[in-house]
């Protein structure tokens, strides 16, 4: 007989290996490494700048093009997305209960079958929910 080889790949063994992250526990405990870098904390530290030229804020030079290109000029796309981010883009309701009616899964045994005794009434088959029955 011979000896478990521990050099062996798992993947090719089909022997189960252990995983690196055991369940309940964070990947990355420690979190975010100290001095990295953040491309949105950046954007917004420019934003706050003042621009030398103008006196102004880039993000008041920014929102000052925003507005201009969105409503002098008419941008329908920029008009929607500056009302969306004001009062939050329009809900879309998906009914997903069968028309109005509960799904499967919400009903009680009792209605389950007494559903499915009227579905195999409706098509001709005689019996119990439990699926005994004969056509008719």
């Amino acid at each position: 007989m011979q000896g478990k080889n521990q050099n062996e790949n798992p993947e090719i063994t089909g022997e189960k290996q252990d995983t690196k992250f055991k369940k309940g526990q964070s990947g990355n405990p420690n979190g975010r490494p100290v001095g990295s870098v953040s491309i949105v904390e950046g954007i917004k530290r420019k934003l706050m700048e003042i621009e030398p030229e103008n006196k102004k804020t880039y993000l008041d030079l920014f929102l000052s093009r925003y507005f201009r290109k969105a409503i002098k000029d008419g941008d329908v796309g920029l008009i929607r997305d500056m009302i969306n981010r004001i009062d939050g883009m329009p809900q879309q309701r998906t009914d997903i209960s069968s028309g109005g009616q509960p799904l499967f899964s919400q009903l009680t045994d009792d209605q389950l079958n007494k559903l499915i005794e009227a579905k195999a009434n409706q098509v001709g088959v005689a019996g119990t929910a439990s699926g005994e029955g004969k056509k008719d």
